[in-house]
Order: C-alpha cells, then structure tokens, then sequence
C-alpha cells in the first residue's frame, strides 16, 4: 500500500498532468457527518460523489481523473455508507468497502485517504431523535441499527488515515475542521493537533497518542482558581508551581520532538495528541498550550483545541 509520503514523492517527481488524482473517502456510522463533510469538500473544489456502486468505483474515479484536467477539480471525495448485510453476501462475505477501497489503493494512478468520521452512541441517537429522520437501517430498533452500523464500520475504522469525532462538533465547526486539514491541495507536512480534555467527559475517540495530567496539582480546590482556566496567568502560575509539571512537560516535548518526524516519514498524514486532566479546565488547558507552544518552536504547526474549557 503506497504512504502519504510515495504519494508526495510522485507528486513532486512527475508533472502536473501526471499527478496521481488525490481521492477522499468518507466513511462512518449515519449521522457522523458525512454528508456535512462532503458538502465541505466540495465547497474547496472536490467533486463529490455520494453512495456510487462499490463495483464501479474504480470507474468513477478514472473517469473524473481525466476529467479533472479540464474541470480544474482538486480531487475525489467519495461518500460511501455503511455495508449493509446483503452487501456482505453479495460480496462473498468480505467486506465490500474495504475491498473497494483497496482495490482503488492498488491504481499507482490514485492516492487515497481513508477518512473515518465518527460519534458518540449516544450522541448518533440524540441526532437522529432531534431531526426524526429514519435511519437507514429503519427496521430495526434505532439503538440496535446504530449498533449494528457499528460493527459493520469496524475494519475500516481500524485501516482509517485520518479519524474525526464529530461528538462535540456542530455541522459549522466541522465545516471549519475539514476546511482547515483539506484547504492547501499542496500541504508538505503532517497535521499535528493538540487537545486538551476532561476524563469525565469522556476521552476524544480520534487521540493518536494521549497523556494524563491529573498527577498535577489540582487548581480546582482553589476557590479563586476554579473559574478560571488554563489560559489565565494565576492557573498557568499554580500548575507550573508544582515541582512535577516542568520535568512532564519538558520530557513530553522531548518525546513528541523526537516521535513526530518518525510519524511523518512513516507516511502518517495527521497526528491528534490528547492530553487530559479530570475536568478538562486546567491542567490539561495548561499542558496543551505548553505542548503547543513547545512544538511551535520545533517548526510545526499544530492546531490547538481545548475541548471541555469553559470560558473564564
């Protein structure tokens, strides 16, 4: 299977008709946001493609491959919902989107990101109770159609390029997610993110790598620091007290420092570094900034995004 990396090498090594033709493959549970993220592609001139027939994908491709010349288009995002169980039988009990996706991974003519969005259970019921759409699976029990979409998705969340939890996202902040990650059809290096979280919360489904600052010294148990956040002079100053946060901080810049460039020649194309404390107001707040701040220096770029932070 070729990496982001082969893709960028021949992109550079061949001219601009000859480019391998960049597809997007949109996959993830109904009400993920698929349909909002492909209509985000095509307002950054992808042509999108919404459910095509799995045995004709390769053609699909290849015919807006060619016509991209003329068109000027930026690529291929193709929406592909999840398998149902006839598509299993009618597939020789392989799975039908996995194997279409590797067969256009195959075409030296293609590179093909994997984009699995994803959500919350619970967060999938609440959508499809507000908006009384009818799921896809409508015969079954919504509860039990989410779930069996789930276990359909499985495989290609694990073979996933790029994983987007859209839990906390409205259909504008995802617009702006996609907007952000896809609007340079040039981009030479790896996407890095840095989130903070709250544990209570629950832990961001799309974190690469994810560490715990709840060893810190809590500023929660400080009346006049409990609402502030991580960004505010007097926190940032408490959690920097604590003989333990420089030796965390300045070891863990160290290691993403020596981890980062290894993630990128490997091919990885993004990278979602989560770092965590109970409430998600602090400490974490603090570490992300520091993280943030840290790479920056290094020569990244990382986006910065305090997931739980409450505004102070």
């Amino acid at each position: 299977m070729p990496t982001t990396r082969d893709a960028q090498d021949a992109v550079s090594s061949r001219s601009p008709a000859d480019k391998p033709y960049p597809i997007l493959v949109l996959v993830g549970p109904s009400g993920s946001g698929r349909s909002t993220a492909a209509a985000a592609l095509e307002d950054l001139g992808f042509a999108v493609v919404d459910n095509p027939p799995l045995s004709l994908l390769e053609e699909v491709a290849e015919a807006l491959r060619v016509e991209a010349r003329a068109t000027e288009s930026r690529g291929l995002a193709l929406s592909l919902a999840p398998p149902s169980a006839s598509a299993f039988v009618a597939s020789g009990g392989s799975h039908p989107v996995a194997e279409a996706v590797a067969r256009l991974r195959r075409r030296p003519e293609f590179t093909v990101t994997l984009i699995y969005l994803d959500a919350e259970d619970s967060v999938l019921l609440r959508r499809y109770k507000e908006t009384r759409r009818r799921h896809p699976r409508g015969g079954e029990a919504l509860a039990e159609a989410v779930a069996q979409e789930r276990a359909a998705l499985r495989p290609l969340r694990t073979q996933a390029d790029l994983t987007l939890d859209t839990s906390d996202l409205t259909p504008h902040e995802l617009r702006a997610e996609i907007a952000e990650r896809f609007d340079s059809p040039d981009r030479a290096r790896m996407t890095v993110s840095v989130i903070s979280f709250g544990f209570k919360n629950g832990a961001p489904r799309d974190a690469d790598l994810m560490f715990d600052a709840r060893f810190l010294s809590n500023p929660y148990w400080r009346p006049e620091l409990r609402p502030l956040s991580g960004r505010d002079a007097p926190v940032a100053e408490f959690v920097a007290a604590d003989p333990n946060s420089g030796a965390f901080l300045k070891r863990l810049s160290e290691m993403l420092t020596f981890l980062l460039p290894l993630y990128e020649r490997e091919g990885k194309s993004y990278l979602n570094i989560a770092i965590g404390c109970t409430g998600g107001q602090h400490r974490s707040v603090y570490a992300a900034e520091a993280i943030a701040r840290s790479l920056r220096e290094a020569g990244w770029s990382p986006k910065l995004r305090h997931r739980d932070m409450r505004a102070s």
